[in-house]
């Protein structure tokens, strides 16, 4: 027990040696690191929140992607099993063509976004994009005609040198 009472007078000593000045001082740079560790916290927070909206957004892209192969399931050879649409004419036809312009423009977005995520999820969407687009004969003539509408994700196949 006595050694906490010295304890304290030591503390009470101290505190009266100090002058107001000097409190002010302390105070104010205790303020600056409290201040200092709320901007840290705040950073990784929000880095945080960033990641998950990222994240987020990109999977509902995802199944943007795959909304028309439920509708109509008998598009999807045209974009993973590398049929050509050679003998499709008419509102078949054109109902590739759109899909393969709304595919493009969600592999753009995401191409775009994904330009921050981590590289093993990069990867794994580059990846996807390729298998689709290597297996969409619509789809790489639609890009051979219009790269320009595309830039990110074209620049993933300048990267992988896929060019007909």
């Amino acid at each position: 027990m006595p050694l906490i009472i010295l304890f304290w007078q030591m503390i009470i000593l101290t505190i009266k040696e100090v002058s107001l000045m000097q409190y002010s001082d302390i105070l104010s740079i205790i303020a600056i690191i409290v201040s200092c560790l709320t901007l840290v916290i705040e950073f990784y927070i929000g880095k945080r929140t960033i990641s998950v909206s990222l994240y987020q957004r990109v999977t509902e892209m995802f199944f943007s992607i795959n909304e028309p192969f439920f509708s109509n399931p008998e598009m999807r050879p045209y974009f993973y099993e590398n049929l050509e649409c050679e003998n499709v004419d008419g509102e078949d036809y054109n109902r590739l063509v759109v899909t393969s312009e709304m595919i493009l423009d969600t592999f753009e977005w995401i191409q775009h976004d994904i330009q921050s995520s981590k590289a093993e999820d990069k990867t794994s969407w580059e990846n996807y994009m390729m298998h689709i687009f290597n297996n969409s004969p619509i789809m790489r003539k639609l890009h051979s005609k219009h790269p320009e509408w595309h830039p990110c994700f074209d620049k993933l196949l300048q990267r992988e040198n896929i060019y007909e």
